[in-house]
This record gives structure tokens, C-alpha cells and sequence, in this order.
């Protein structure tokens, strides 16, 4: 099973979302939570903070897991997990994996086109 690890980030009562660019090979041009899949041997804490520091260059704490969702990507079993996070610091600058970032109300959500765990998390919360 692989593993993905994202990040619930809210600052000032609205939460991080990044738009992917054309060519990446998961999901191009959807809107997605800040995080990715974990390295070998890594913790979900570890991972969770190592790719919001490579795709946005922040910095967070986790605090805990708050939502857990299995899916097959490309064939493989994924299992999500989305972190209830701390923002710590820095100003957001995008990875190449992305284009465009904006910070959202929970409730506006459903109007971009997520990936399917994210669009599958924010139907069960509003």
C-alpha cells in the first residue's frame, strides 16, 4: 500500500489549496491539499512536514491525523491521510508540481475541481 500525507493548513480562517500543473503525473490541474507520499522508512509526521516544505516552502507542525480515505491510484491502493496542522512560518513559493495557490473558505470547496479523496473529505465535513 502507498501512503499520502496532506496537509490541512489554516491561517487567518481559510485553508491552503494548490492548483497542479498540466504535467504532472497525478491528478494534472486539479486542486489539491499541500503534502504527497512518504519515503521509505519515513513517519507520517515527517512526510507530512518534508513535502509542505518542498511544495510551499512553509513551515507546520502536525497535530494529528483528522481524516483517513483508501483509493486506487494508477492501480495502486493509496491510503490519505489529511493532518490537522500548526502553521508555523515562512510565505508561500510554489514547487514546480503546481501553478497557482489560493487560500479558501471550508465551504467553497466543492467548487474546484479536487482530487477525488479531497472532493470525497470535503463532501463528508460541510
Amino acid at each position: 500500500m502507498r501512503y499520502g500525507v496532506k496537509a490541512l493548513i489554516e491561517k487567518e480562517g481559510k485553508f491552503l489549496i494548490l492548483h497542479k500543473a498540466l504535467d504532472t503525473p497525478r491528478f494534472p490541474d486539479h486542486w489539491d491539499l499541500p503534502g504527497g507520499g512518504l519515503d521509505e522508512s519515513e513517519s507520517f509526521d515527517e512526510g507530512v512536514k518534508r513535502e509542505v516544505l518542498e511544495e510551499t516552502s512553509l513551515i507546520i507542525d502536525p497535530i494529528e491525523i483528522i481524516w483517513t480515505h483508501q483509493m486506487i491510484v494508477n492501480g495502486n491502493l493509496t491510503e490519505y491521510k489529511i493532518f490537522n496542522t500548526k502553521f508555523v512560518s515562512g510565505e508561500v513559493k510554489l514547487s514546480n508540481e503546481h501553478v497557482e495557490f489560493k487560500w479558501i473558505d471550508k465551504k467553497d470547496a466543492l467548487n474546484y475541481k479536487l482530487q477525488p479523496y479531497l472532493k470525497e473529505y470535503f463532501k463528508e465535513i460541510n
